[in-house]
């Protein structure tokens, strides 16, 4: 089966390699440490060390308006709900990858354009005060823009990977 447009083709039933686990393990243990803090701080209290490093863990990344976030158990997440969502986007994107046998992004430009455009149109409309950002805005299009970020990124993160195993791998047979 084939999906076509003009800037994207997918071919479905894609091959899953070591590599794809490896970033998947990794995104998924991301996106789960987002959600520990406000766990933890309704079983063990606010004054948690392991909640008070996740949240300065990701602290430099995200803002953390409590305003802005999405809360479990009355505690945000470790970041906001717009950055919860490209996070989320971006593993169930990744998610989604195994169907796609083969597929050429022709313009990766024109996919970030497309993705980022609900995002920065919420933003700047909140910014001048023409439109509040709601959580479900901030959240739909976090989540459109992640799993883009993921559909243009997971597949250069493979071919690194690989590259880099394939150069670790003659380096020590060249030196044994």
């Amino acid at each position: 089966m084939k999906i076509s447009h003009n800037f994207i083709e997918l071919h479905f039933q894609m091959r899953v390699t070591k590599e794809y686990i490896l970033i998947m393990t990794l995104i998924f243990i991301w996106c789960l440490l987002i959600t520990v803090p406000p766990v933890f701080a309704f079983i063990f209290g606010e004054g948690n060390s392991t909640v008070k490093i996740l949240y300065h863990f990701y602290s430099p990344i995200c803002h953390q308006f409590d305003s802005h976030s999405i809360h479990i158990f009355s505690h945000k997440l470790a970041v906001c709900a717009r950055c919860s969502s490209i996070y989320s986007g971006f593993f169930i994107g990744g998610l989604a990858l195994p169907l796609i046998k083969r597929y050429r992004v022709r313009s990766n430009i024109k996919l970030w354009i497309i993705a980022s455009v609900p995002m920065v149109i919420d933003v700047a409309l909140d910014m001048v005060g023409i439109h509040y950002a709601t959580l479900l805005s901030r959240i739909y299009t976090g989540f459109v823009f992640g799993t883009a970020a993921a559909i243009i990124l997971i597949p250069i993160l493979r071919e690194a990977i690989n590259s880099l195993s394939l150069q670790l791998f003659s380096f020590r047979r060249s030196s044994s």
